[in-house]
């Protein structure tokens, strides 16, 4: 093979901060330093890379046509885009001096964008020519939220706008005579989050003082007041859960009236701090579902589509789930940055396995860049190996522990203990996956029996959280003088391949733990071994800037290819064992020809190593 070519990049796409989801729910748009991205969220694919500030994105927001962005940035601007081309329509100045926008939104019509300012001033643009037409005055604080009222059907001219304040202050503004028409004061914090229920006139305010205030706009008084017990960042109106009807049932019942809805009715979704969505009912004050999160982290804000069918969860590691508002199930996640990749492997023909410097394994699916974190490390991950065939995944960690998990039920099916310092190589058995094994720094080699594992995996019982099972220590023995850091299992299962700091490659018989050849010849540690898939051959890769191929009958150095300009960290055999593929921290990666020496192709689509 001459050459590869790059069918997909799993790249950053939201770095944290402001996020704007579509009506529809068809697209997200993130921000990304200054950069913002629209990612089609049933692919996953960045359809549009807008360069929107040269520093930070401070705020987003959609049009309800979905055809036009509004950003705005610490460049003190606010500009507004065309989805579809990603090409600027207009821009002008945020505000006065150094104000910059916290908050943006449009009204249902798509041709005012109101934005909370940190001048504490409210300012509404006119989208379509980009002038200023309010500059609300009234906050003693940074506005943190501001949503439109519905837009009148008798009289669009009394448009109302509602804005939130750290000092925990809401004020409705009159756009018609541009004045503040009520105060509204009942939180103690920060006022996160906004929405309006158009039929019941009510008015949801969420706070960082962790109630839920719901404000009836008729009288401009508060209605309810809920303690949440959350430090709450996002809040969204759901369709009530349906109840069954009293009453008789069967033919010739009488037919129920509908009765009207009020603000009791309401339900509603929070999100906040402690990592676990709530869903809540005005009425009664009670919380009646409550989401099963298992990823532990604290949200940092919640977005509905129109209707609100599909809830989205962003939690401040930056991953996107969507949600079932009904359940609060997962529908689907997304990862917007990875940070550092430490290692990958295919766990099938279409999802991979990446490990990062955290201490969750995320398996992406190729077809949608849907992502799934595995918990259950302590520490970050170290290494990564999967048997496809078997639907196994080998992770071992700075925790000194070994995990083994089922790919299509994401449980951790099995535990090795026995390591006293980070394990950071890992191996599935190749041939029959009834093994593994791992290298320390504590300089030890184990191996580890894989059948209760196997056996869990293939059980159907549920994870309850329960203990996991322990993987069974086959042999343990002193491997090098300095950390390991890689190892190998041979396609037929019978050696081990070892590679460390010590500059040395060493084969072991995996039955007995004995020692078979030691290679030597490499001047600095050795990043990485892997076996030929046809030649009883062993490639190894290592920070002197070399990739060598050694015999395993009589440990030689039968072959060595230099090329990279620093440390080679990653080889593996393709084409069938003709070919190798090196990657180092230059960036680069090179494809080898075993038989001509040649480095047939680079590829530097990487910007680090």
């Amino acid at each position: 093979k001459r050459f590869y070519e790059r069918t997909q990049s799993i790249e950053p796409f939201y770095t944290g901060g402001p996020l704007a989801l579509s009506r529809s729910g068809a697209i997200v748009a993130c921000g990304c330093g200054g950069q913002v991205k629209i990612v089609d969220v049933t692919t996953g694919a960045v359809l549009q890379d807008i360069e929107a500030d040269g520093e930070q994105v401070t705020a987003i927001a959609l049009s309800p046509n979905e055809q036009e962005l509004v950003t705005s940035g610490r460049d003190f601007l606010v500009k507004t885009w065309d989805v579809s081309s990603g090409t600027k329509s207009r821009m002008w100045k945020s505000g006065q001096g150094t104000s910059y926008v916290q908050r943006l939104c449009y009204d249902e019509t798509g041709t005012l964008v109101a934005g909370g300012c940190s001048d504490f001033v409210v300012r509404v643009w006119d989208a379509g020519r980009g002038f200023a037409t309010h500059n609300l005055k009234g906050h003693g604080a940074i506005v943190t939220s501001v949503c439109f009222g519905a837009t009148p059907r008798t009289d669009p001219n009394k448009l109302l706008l509602f804005s939130g304040a750290d000092d925990g202050e809401v004020r409705v503004w009159a756009l018609a005579t541009k004045t503040c028409k009520a105060v509204l004061k009942g939180h103690d914090s920060a006022v996160t989050a906004m929405v309006i229920d158009v039929p019941t006139k009510s008015l949801l305010t969420a706070g960082r003082d962790r109630v839920v205030g719901v404000w009836d706009l008729k009288a401009m008084k508060i209605a309810h007041s809920i303690p949440i017990f959350d430090t709450i960042e996002g809040i969204a109106l759901v369709a009530p859960l349906a109840e069954e009807p009293v009453g008789k049932k069967g033919k010739g019942a009488a037919a129920v009236e509908p009765k009207e809805a009020t603000a009791r009715d309401l339900e509603f979704v929070t999100a906040g701090e402690k990592g676990a969505l709530k869903r809540w009912k005005v009425g009664t004050g009670k919380c009646l579902v409550t989401e099963d999160a298992k990823h532990g982290c604290a949200y940092e804000q919640l977005l509905a589509t129109h209707g609100s069918t599909t809830l989205l969860g962003v939690t401040i590691d930056q991953s996107l789930l969507f949600q079932d508002p009904a359940t609060l199930k997962t529908k689907k996640q997304m990862v917007g940055h990875n940070d550092e990749v430490i290692d990958c492997a295919f766990a099938s023909a279409e999802t991979i396995a990446v490990c990062t410097n955290s201490d969750h394994l995320r398996i992406f699916e190729l077809e949608s860049r849907a992502c799934r974190l595995l918990h259950g490390h302590t520490n970050i991950i170290l290494a990564v190996d999967c048997n496809a065939v078997a639907g196994l995944i080998a992770t071992s960690s700075k925790d000194q522990l070994v995990r083994v998990w089922h790919l299509a039920s994401g449980r951790c099916v099995g535990l090795g203990e026995g390591h006293v310092d980070a394990v950071g190589a890992v191996a599935v058995a190749p041939r029959n996956s009834l093994m593994c094994a791992s290298g320390s720094a504590d300089r030890t080699i184990k191996l580890w029996d894989l059948s209760a594992a196997k056996k869990r995996a293939a059980s159907e019982e549920e994870d309850t959280g329960g203990e996991v099972p322990k993987l069974k220590l086959m042999r343990s023995w002193a491997g090098h003088e300095k950390d390991i850091n890689s190892i190998a299992i041979s396609p037929n299962d019978g050696m081990v391949a070892s590679g460390s700091q010590d500059r040395s490659v060493k084969l072991w018989d995996a039955a007995s733990g004995d020692l078979k050849q030691t290679c030597k010849g490499h001047k600095r540690g050795v990043w990485c071994v892997k076996f030929s898939p046809v030649d009883k051959v062993v490639a190894s890769a290592s920070a002197d800037a070399t990739v060598k191929l050694w015999s395993i009958s009589d440990g030689a150095c039968l072959k060595s290819f230099q090329g990279h300009e620093g440390s080679v960290l990653k080889v593996a055999f393709v084409c069938a064992g003709m070919q190798l593929l090196s990657s180092g921290s230059d960036g680069l990666v090179k494809l080898w020809t075993i038989k001509t020496y040649d480095c047939v192709d680079t590829f530097d689509h990487h910007t680090d190593k």
